[in-house]
């Protein structure tokens, strides 16, 4: 995978000695490019976070290697604010899509047979029912074709 921030240097602060962990904290920031020892980016930070989100479901999917990584790259060029849904429900359509390559299938409105199990499991887990779904894997689909 390719490094979210500008300098893919990491400074695991937590292994440093006690009395050296605020430094390597900073250093971290610095290197991420999201703080600079005053301010933070709140765009840069969310799209972190975003992006975090989509390793979680996409690893609670058990997407292959290959899948995660055009999925992140996929997830992370979609202007999330004008679909207009929760970004857990925008990655998993993308995971959807991805999975399609490789003969997985799920769609809200198949029954439960015919769809991938895995997703089907993860899909009952959203607060969100299967028209919200379906709309926004209709969405999704439309900005990636």
């Amino acid at each position: 995978m390719s490094p979210d921030t500008d300098n893919a240097t990491h400074f695991h602060y937590t292994e440093a000695p006690i009395e050296h962990q605020a430094k390597f904290k900073r250093f971290h920031g610095y290197n991420s490019g999201i703080y600079n020892g005053s301010w933070a980016d709140e765009t840069k930070i969310r799209r972190l976070d975003n992006l975090n989100l989509f390793d979680a479901i996409a690893n609670w999917l058990d997407l292959t290697r290959y899948q995660h990584r055009h999925g992140r790259e996929l997830f992370d060029e979609l202007p999330l604010k004008q679909l207009g849904y929760r970004a857990e429900i925008v990655a998993f359509c993308v995971c959807i899509v991805v999975a399609r390559a490789d003969d997985r299938y799920y769609h809200p409105q198949r029954s439960d047979v015919h769809n991938d199990r895995l997703f089907d499991d993860v899909a009952k887990t959203f607060s969100e029912g299967p028209d919200r779904i379906t709309a926004c894997l209709n969405r999704v689909q439309e900005r990636l074709a």
